[in-house]
């Protein structure tokens, strides 16, 4: 078994001289198992003190207590050496910054001292790579000297621990970290770095596949140590990553480390003003998403996304993309991540997510597979019998006013895993993991632990499943939607789609509605979400939803960024709803339509539908790719956002959405 041990640097107070720490596995470690030193304990300062119990009899010395309170609680944390607990797992989301991507965690360890780390085995291994890491950070000339005026300054220095990693390949890898969580910052800092979204992502993946462009990913080495600081802050390393013997441990900080909290939004900062000194354009509205013109093919883009220091990149000409590469590589040095050779197809693993793509038949597929089988086998449910729906029985599963007392089971871990895979290529699972999310806050039962563990069930039956993009299912989806647009609508690159559930949630009686985005026949956004206010009809419902599907879609701010022609843009796309009654409300006035004693929160979500009423077109219930996004629907609706079109389109129901538009429309 691999072993990941942390060293942690020397604090102010020690434990004596020849003491022995035990090495605790993180997962048990409590805070009633830490050493706390208290009043009572023998700390230089003389014979304990005999305290009874209580305050006596008519003291009234509550106001002087509290400062004693609070220094004890400093002289505890000062005391003992902070521990940094990890969840032993596979993969660390949560730890990406700090590790590579060919990096796997099997078992952690933490060490609260450093002659502990180095008397393992591996030391001499350990010892080579925290030597190759105190080198690269003395390079960039990480920290440097306090002068005479800040050694005055009353700032308490923040420690600086020592990551130990040993990768998949049996190589050891040592970094440098910040205990940020002892950072007390300015409160009006601002810490915010943008990253690319993952509907941006799946834009530029499609976009690329549909030109049958080249993709590169890759990523830059020591990202965070290429930005310099804009605050005053002042460090503690420990003994192992200084040069000499008799220099001081407190430094001043001159390079964003790893674990300060503005550390990455200055890594952003940097890593812009490099790319748009080598002439990429970023989007404003889509932060980490890039463009440049080709020179080869005047009419078409280099596309890149940037999320931290992974990138995504793609364009017309290999060549030309591979040497765009080599000019951030001379700046800010890095790594190609190659792809996995699985027959036809290059696989690249992204953000989680399985990205195939067959550049020559211009085929892309987008699915979570070793994620789901690693969560499958985490939460025990391996050799699990085959799931095909994720349908849950409300009255069963979820929980009453009756049920207080809450089952042992990481769910909110459960629920975030399964929101995670439902945001990156599974809107099918999006609505039943909304309506569990609700439930995190209050007491676990048995029913809210079946039904989330049911939803993962059907994830790993069905962990093939995912987004697709080829040439023949985006015409075969144009041709199907195409047909029901009347003559003067067009169909584009979009299609938008909208939904609603009418007061279907049983505690505040508010309908659901349901979105999504189509481009190019492939899903690319998509939201469920309670409605904000009370609707009163079906007609009502799918009007709320209707203007909120309009609102969220203008906010998209990818859209049109790798447009090279007159293509019609995503606010001008059909808006396609299953209702009729909406379709005819919108193109009367408000006299005919007898709104006026409506509220104004209702009213001003008719007007926002009624001036895009141009937009709005009839679909069946049985081709409204909003279905699922609004109930519990089959298992044929929901593999429906995914299947191909052309075999699942009755004759009837052509002729169902023909007969209405000659009632809404002439």
């Amino acid at each position: 078994m691999e072993n990941l041990p942390l060293v942690l640097p020397e604090m102010p107070r020690e434990p004596p001289e020849g003491s022995v720490t035990p090495l605790v596995p993180a997962e048990i470690i409590k805070p009633a198992e830490r050493t706390v030193v208290t009043e009572t304990d023998t700390v230089e300062r003389g014979p304990p003190i005999k305290r009874g119990r209580g305050r006596p009899q008519g003291s009234k010395d509550q106001k002087a207590r509290k400062p004693r309170k609070r220094k004890r609680e400093e002289m505890e944390q000062d005391t003992l050496n902070p521990v940094i607990a990890f969840q032993v797992e596979s993969d660390l989301p949560e730890l990406s910054d700090s590790f590579d991507v060919d990096e796997e965690i099997e078992e952690i360890q933490v060490y609260l001292s450093t002659r502990e780390a180095l008397s393992s085995k591996d030391a001499p291994s350990w010892v080579a790579a925290m030597t190759k890491e105190k080198t690269k950070l003395h390079a960039f000339e990480t920290w440097r000297e306090m002068t005479d005026e800040e050694k005055k300054l009353d700032k308490k220095p923040i420690p600086v621990a020592v990551i130990l990693t040993k990768k998949r390949c049996g190589t050891f890898k040592a970094r440098a970290v910040v205990l940020g969580n002892q950072y007390l910052r300015d409160p009006d800092l601002c810490v915010y770095a943008p990253v690319v979204s993952q509907v941006a992502n799946r834009y530029l993946l499609i976009d690329s596949a549909s030109k049958k462009d080249y993709i590169i990913a890759f990523d830059q080495d020591n990202a965070f140590l290429n930005a310099f600081m804009d605050d005053f802050v002042k460090i503690r390393i420990p003994d192992e990553l200084k040069q000499t013997g008799n220099e001081p441990n407190v430094k001043v900080l001159v390079r964003a480390l790893y674990g300060l909290p503005q550390s990455p939004r200055l890594w952003a900062k940097h890593y812009n003003k490099t790319l748009t000194g080598l002439g990429w354009e970023e989007n404003p509205f889509e932060p980490g998403l890039y463009r440049r013109r080709s020179k080869i093919f005047s009419d078409r883009w280099l596309r890149l996304s940037v999320y931290v220091d992974d990138n995504l990149a793609s364009g017309p000409c290999k060549r030309e993309l591979e040497e765009a590469v080599k000019e951030i590589f001379k700046i800010h040095p890095g790594k190609i991540i190659h792809p996995d050779k699985i027959g036809k197809y290059l696989r690249w693993d992204i953000l989680g997510a399985d990205v195939l793509y067959c550049q020559e038949e211009g085929f892309l597929k987008i699915v979570m597979t070793r994620y789901v089988e690693k969560k499958i086998e985490k939460f025990n449910l391996k050799g699990h019998k085959n799931v095909f729906t994720p349908n849950f029985d409300p009255a069963q599963a979820l929980p009453t006013d009756k049920d207080v007392e809450s089952v042992k089971f990481p769910y909110r871990e459960l629920i975030g895993v399964l929101s995670w895979v439902a945001n990156i290529c599974r809107p099918d699972i999006a609505y039943p993991v909304n309506v569990l999310s609700r439930y995190s806050c209050g007491p676990v039962t048995d029913g809210l632990v079946s039904a989330a563990k049911k939803i993962l069930k059907y994830l790993g039956t069905t962990k093939e499943i995912g987004l697709v993009y080829s040439t023949e299912s985006n015409q075969e989806f144009n041709n199907v939607y195409r047909g029901l647009l009347k003559e003067s609508q067009e169909m584009g690159s979009y299609a938008v789609f909208s939904d609603a559930s009418f007061a279907n949630c049983s505690v505040t009686l508010k309908s659901t509605s349901g979105s999504i985005v189509y481009f190019k026949g492939t899903p690319i956004w998509w939201r469920t979400q309670r409605q904000t206010i009370r609707t009163y009809s079906t007609t009502e419902a799918e009007w709320v939803a209707a203007s909120d599907t309009i609102v969220a879609t203008e906010q998209l701010g990818f859209q049109g960024f790798f447009q090279t022609g007159a293509e019609m843009s995503l606010t001008d796309s059909p808006v396609f709803v299953d209702n009729s009654s909406a379709i005819m409300l919108a193109k009367k006035s408000k006299e005919e339509s007898k709104l006026q004693k409506k509220s104004k929160h209702f009213l001003l979500r008719y007007h926002r539908v009624a001036d895009e009423n141009r937009r709005l077109a009839f679909c069946p219930t049985g081709l409204q790719k909003a279905d699922s996004l609004t109930k519990l629907v089959s298992s044929n609706v929901n593999m429906g956002l995914f299947c191909r079109e052309g075999k699942r389109v009755l004759e009837v129901e052509k002729e169902e959405a023909l007969s209405c538009f000659i009632v809404c429309f002439n």
